[in-house]
């Protein structure tokens, strides 16, 4: 269910961006969707890669020690 809710989410902030420009029929969509394509993978990456859950943390804990 929180895979649907990113995916929507994403996909309501590209109409939204889409609906406030000036000039729609001008878009150009390839890198819109290469980007969002990089930006899906990179997730894939960083989420089932081995050691990135213990990188999260120490990142988590440095932000914590901020506050």
């Amino acid at each position: 269910m929180d895979q649907l809710h990113s995916a929507l989410g994403a996909a309501a902030l590209l109409a939204m961006a889409w609906a406030a420009s000036e000039r729609r029929q001008a878009s150009v969509w390839r890198p819109v969707w290469a980007g969002m394509l990089l930006a899906g993978c990179l997730a894939a990456a960083l989420r089932w890669l081995p050691g990135s859950a213990a990188g999260f943390a120490q990142a988590n804990a440095a932000l914590d020690a901020l506050q």
